[in-house]
């Protein structure tokens, strides 16, 4: 075994000795910068996330309310901001198809054909 896995291997059953709670108290107390890393699901409840105002309330046509993060990025010459929800498979095929030179007609024997939506 590698010297590096070895001590992935030991770091991560060091670290499952301890609550997440438990780890950032102990570093904290020890002058270490720490913060836990939040998976996207938990991300909404953060207090510095709700604090800097990151999550956005949209509605989607499909599925309805979504909570959704924001861009975590200020730009001073370039405002970032969600702009709506994804759109649905297909939505933006024949602005798309357009705006590359097709003609209509061309987009509709190509959607007949089964070849875009």
């Amino acid at each position: 075994m590698e010297l590096a896995t070895a001590l992935h291997d030991e770091m991560r059953a060091t670290l499952r000795t301890r609550t997440l709670a438990d780890w950032l108290d102990a570093f904290t107390r020890a002058g270490v910068p720490v913060a836990p890393v939040n998976m996207p699901e938990e991300m909404s409840d953060d207090p510095q996330v709700k604090a800097m105002g990151f999550m956005r309330d949209l509605e989607h046509p499909l599925f309805g309310p979504q909570r959704l993060a924001g861009p975590v990025v200020s730009m001073s010459e370039t405002p970032t901001d969600i702009r709506g929800v994804s759109p649905a498979l297909g939505a933006d095929t024949e602005s798309v198809m357009l705006s590359a030179g097709m003609s209509p007609d061309d987009i509709d024997t190509l959607r007949q054909e089964g070849v875009i939506l």
